[in-house]
Formats: C-alpha cells, sequence, structure tokens
C-alpha cells in the first residue's frame, strides 16, 4: 500500500484486505449470530461472525505457491510461526521441593500454552511442530491452524473464544515450563 495509489486487489494482498477493508465495526455489533440459533448461548458481546467470513477469505488462494527467498534461515526455507495461547484448563505438571527427604512431588497448572507451527512447501522432520505445507492450505493442519488464530484475539465477554485442541503427546515433545521433557 502506498499513498495515493489505489489499494491493491484483495486477492493481491490478503493481509491489507483482512485487516482494514473486510473489518468494520457494525459487522462486528451485528446480531447475526444470535439470530441464526435462539438455543446457542451467548458466547461474546461482539458478533464473531465476520472474523470467520475474513479467516476463510484469506486462506482462499489461487495460482501456485511460492516460495519467498526471506523466509526462513539457511537450509531450512520454512516459517516458524509460535502462537501464545490461554489454556483454561491448564497443563498439569509437578516439580519435587528441595530441602525435604520425601520424593512426593508438588503438582501445578501452567495456563500459558502456545502452539508451534511449520510452514512451507512440504513437511520437515521436527518434532512438536504442527506441519502446514502451504501447497494446500484445506488440511487438518491448517484447520489447527486457523482455530488457534482466532482464538489468538478471543478475550472475555469481547470476543468468543475459541477451542483449540491438543495431543497429549505434544506436551511430551515441546518445551513446557521452561525444562525440555524427554
Amino acid at each position: 500500500m502506498w499513498p495515493g495509489k489505489a489499494p491493491p486487489a484483495k486477492a493481491a494482498n490478503r493481509l491489507y484486505s483482512s485487516w482494514v477493508d473486510d473489518i468494520d465495526i457494525v459487522d462486528l455489533l451485528d446480531l447475526a449470530d444470535l439470530d441464526a440459533d435462539a438455543s446457542r448461548r451467548v458466547t461474546s458481546l461482539l458478533c464473531s461472525n465476520i472474523l470467520e467470513q475474513i479467516l476463510q477469505d484469506a486462506f482462499d488462494l489461487a495460482g501456485a505457491p511460492r516460495q519467498r527467498k526471506w523466509i526462513g534461515r539457511e537450509a531450512d526455507p520454512r516459517l516458524h510461526v509460535l502462537l501464545t495461547l490461554s489454556n483454561l484448563r491448564g497443563v498439569p505438571y509437578s516439580f519435587q521441593l528441595f530441602g525435604t527427604d520425601t520424593q512426593e512431588r508438588y503438582g501445578m497448572l501452567n495456563h500459558a500454552d502456545y502452539l508451534d507451527f511449520s510452514i512451507g512447501l512440504g513437511s520437515s522432520d521436527e518434532l512438536g511442530c504442527v506441519q502446514c505445507d502451504i501447497a494446500s492450505t484445506r488440511s487438518n493442519a491448517w484447520d489447527v491452524f486457523r482455530t488457534a488464530a482466532l482464538g489468538t484475539g478471543a478475550f472475555p465477554i469481547g470476543l468468543a473464544p475459541r477451542e483449540v485442541r491438543h495431543s497429549p503427546s505434544d506436551y511430551r515433545v515441546q518445551r513446557r515450563v521452561g525444562i525440555e521433557l524427554p
């Protein structure tokens, strides 16, 4: 986007269209989310339907995917994206208290959570990353990415929360609570 020039076509710049053209307070104040299903409970003050539409449009891609030279590092041309999330249930962990002779462990819950995505052509062998192949954005991995992306914008009462499901094995591979688990 340049001063004095027309905005790019929607398909040419998805970020611009998503953040500038497609979003409007009028859409967020719409009542369509309430009218759609009267039996559904209210999850937010603002209507999140427009966010789902913007997300769907952002992934409606045409043409062959391009690998950008400026993405990635050295021999790895993939983009790594970490999305932080709030885990309301919490991730359980425990540790042994120092200064005691007992082997008991003290249990806690960590509510900070994240998802690690590896985005590029094909897949990599990196453990703990959700592999998102840009050749096809219609995979389960991309569904997780889209849900997590919407989840990062959710806030209590304002915008609808999103449920992101983790496999228990995700917590064994990725770094959690400052330590690497086996």
